[in-house]
């Protein structure tokens, strides 16, 4: 199998010193099987680095909402993940989506802080649209990894 690998440029708002979230590391892989005529997003959640804190003494409970927008067909719910502001996920999600219906779609990765007690704080978010990784042509062999800054939750 083949392997791309893309990094995010530095982007000075996006930094840690400068109110950044962090970073998300993540692969995608499109499988597409024309004799059973069935086609997967292959989405391997890997990791977070440098995650903020609220403040010095209380650390996250990290974990991951995914979805493919404006679909939302599946939502995947990563573990959640204590006390580390680099957790380190592993976890792989598969999405059915046509072929054609990949340059529609955004990958939306909403990273939350768990509180059992209160309504989960959206830490930031990462949003790949598909139709900018080049999804014409996407070559079902490569498996491509991106390593994304994470920007500051939309207000929704």
């Amino acid at each position: 199998m083949m392997t791309a690998t893309m990094v995010q440029p530095i982007v000075a708002e996006q930094s840690k010193d400068h109110g950044g979230r962090g970073q998300l590391t993540f692969t995608l892989h499109y499988h597409y099987q024309y004799a059973l005529k069935t086609s997967v997003l292959l989405v391997k959640l890997v990791q977070a680095q440098d995650l903020p804190t609220k403040d010095e003494e209380i650390m996250p409970a990290v974990y991951v909402k995914t979805q493919l927008v404006p679909s939302r067909r599946r939502v995947f719910l990563s573990k959640v993940h204590r006390d580390t502001l680099n957790p380190v996920f592993d976890e792989t999600y598969e999405f059915d989506v046509e072929y054609q219906e990949l340059q529609q779609q955004t990958l939306l990765f909403q990273i939350l802080d768990y509180d059992c007690m209160s309504r989960h704080k959206c830490i930031g978010e990462v949003g790949v649209h598909l139709a900018e990784l080049g999804t014409h042509g996407f070559n079902v062999l490569r498996e491509i990894s991106l390593s994304v800054y994470i920007s500051r939750p939309r207000m929704d």
